[in-house]
């Protein structure tokens, strides 16, 4: 079994980047992944449950205009290699606060 959660963030523009967490149903600490999608696609490209069932926490999440199915705010015409990094960079503060992730 695991669990799935929802993990929301903010990047610095103040939009809300969306994404879900997939976290073994075992004792941790879980090494953790988290999946960041090219241009053009969103998080759904990845099956992360089959990663959490042999113990590794996913967090995957949609870039802020990262594609027209985005569940994460903002237009494609504003998403870049710069705002991408940013974004991860906010990701990763928001997850080192997620005990359970680990």
């Amino acid at each position: 079994m695991i669990t799935k959660k929802i993990i929301y963030c903010k990047n610095k523009k103040n939009q809300t980047i969306y994404g879900e967490a997939f976290i073994p149903h075992s004792k941790g600490p879980f090494p953790l992944l988290i999946f960041s999608h090219g241009y053009g696609y969103n998080m759904s490209y990845i099956e992360p449950e089959k990663l959490a069932l042999k113990g590794i926490s996913v967090y995957q999440f949609d870039f802020c205009g990262g594609c027209p199915n985005s569940k994460s705010e903002g237009k494609s015409t504003e998403m870049s290699v710069m705002t991408e990094a940013d974004e991860l960079e906010c990701v990763i503060e928001q997850l080192k606060n997620q005990k359970i992730l680990f």
